[in-house]
């Protein structure tokens, strides 16, 4: 059971897991991983999520006798969730009295069951992507159709369907037909279009980002069904990413500042890792990495937290977000950042320097002066300043060439002769 900060009492959620075949290893304690519980709980609804028999270390096993009547196997199941629910009201802080009955996969076939046991206390259903698959089933399809048309014989409660495009499991064509199945059953069922989810929206509750894709429709569903849909705690809602920063491509593996070689390994490792994924770079440290399941940008953050790090989000899915304090200067045209031969001022020792500069790790800026003076920072979150701050005990007229990996030096080449060389002024004697 999980619920809202608060004294409530909340309505209540009975939200079904599906099965991933090993029921010894399914555990309660997957809430934080669940887009679908934290969209109930943001919405200030107290959320109970039963385990079936054999699941979690519990007792007994799933009814294996029924061969195809795979309803059948489901109705048992709805049995054991109400034997739940009738203990729930000595359970403080919530409210029995209208209950929301979902699930997931294996858990959304089993509400469907729920939902046709007529229990006054259940007033809306929500399958998602519901259904289940058994090697003692040859014609699961059929199965599924047969049994939906006996749930909907049965249900008198609404319910919304929702069913991803490219469902590996359960494609559009069967979903289909088996709520049109449960309609000609006598069922009451909503089955918007959500399109396709990643590379395969079975499973998209995984995922934070589906928010996006169903949140909206089943607000519209609960506020007909005459429940609130006012989001009461939106931090249970995923943070947002910051916008793309545009820093450098996200493949671009040397841009990514602060790090030694092995910590580029790390990133290159991130690259490979699932969507969604975050990318967080340590100061002092090196970096942390968070992907798949829910949220991985707040676990991020809670991790860094947690730890006490100092940590700096780089990116995110596939997009850089990685920004300075200060703006670093804008990249011009001048010359080709690898071209040293371009750069003004500079006699043959400043150009072996930005050589060097140009093997260094960002944040990095290279500066210099009508007379010749050069400086480069490296390592420091304000570059620019650093290099600035050095070079002005040269010369007052110190201007940025380059940052990190472009030139900012404004104008063209044939602006300045290459080889303009501007000495010092020397100092002018005291007037007697």
């Amino acid at each position: 059971m999980v619920m809202p900060d608060g004294v409530g009492p909340f309505p209540l959620v009975i939200f079904n897991h599906g099965s991933d075949g090993i029921p010894e290893i399914q555990s309660l304690y997957n809430h934080d991983q669940h887009a679908g519980i934290y969209y109930f709980l943001s919405r200030g609804y107290a959320v109970a999520s039963p385990m079936l028999r054999g699941y979690g270390g519990s007792g007994g096993q799933q009814s294996s006798h029924y061969g195809c009547r795979l309803d059948a196997t489901a109705r048992d199941n709805a049995k054991d969730i109400l034997a739940v629910v009738d203990q729930l009201p000595k359970v403080p802080r919530i409210d029995t009295r209208r209950i929301i009955v979902a699930g997931a996969s294996y858990g959304g076939w089993n509400a469907l069951a729920v939902g046709g046991m007529r229990d006054s206390r259940v007033k809306a259903v929500v399958n998602f992507y519901g259904g289940v698959r058994t090697s003692m089933c040859e014609d699961g399809d059929a199965a599924l159709n047969r049994g939906a048309r006996i749930f909907g014989k049965t249900s008198r409660v609404p319910s919304l369907w929702l069913y991803g495009e490219n469902d590996s499991l359960f494609p559009r064509p069967l979903w289909e037909a088996m709520h049109r199945a449960y309609i000609i059953g006598g069922g009451l069922a909503e089955i918007p279009l959500l399109g396709t989810f990643q590379k395969d929206a079975h499973g998209f509750l995984g995922a934070s980002s589906s928010l996006d894709l169903f949140a909206a429709k089943l607000d519209a569903f609960l506020s007909r069904t005459g429940f609130s849909t006012e989001t009461v705690y939106p931090e249970y809602i995923p943070q947002l990413p910051p916008p793309p920063s545009h820093y450098a491509a996200i493949e671009d593996v040397d841009a990514v500042p602060f790090l030694n070689s092995e910590q580029r390994e790390g990133y290159r490792k991130f690259l490979k890792a699932p969507q969604p994924r975050a990318f967080f770079i340590v100061r002092t440290s090196g970096t942390l990495a968070t992907d798949s399941g829910y949220d991985p940008l707040g676990r991020g953050y809670a991790l860094c937290k947690q730890k006490k790090l100092a940590c700096r989000l780089y990116a995110v899915n596939d997009d850089v977000v990685w920004t300075y304090p200060k703006p670093p200067p804008p990249a011009t045209r001048f010359a080709a950042f690898e071209d040293a031969t371009a750069i003004p001022y500079l006699d043959a020792k400043g150009r072996d320097a930005y050589d060097a500069y140009r093997r260094m790790p960002r944040p990095k800026a290279f500066v210099i002066a009508p007379n010749g003076v050069w400086r480069y920072a490296s390592g420091d979150m304000d570059a620019v300043a650093a290099a600035m701050t050095s070079c002005a005990t040269a010369h007052p007229a110190c201007k940025p060439y380059a940052v990190d990996g472009h030139v900012v030096w404004p104008g063209t080449s044939a602006t300045i002769p290459k080889d303009r060389f501007i000495p010092p002024t020397p100092a002018r004697a005291a007037t007697p």
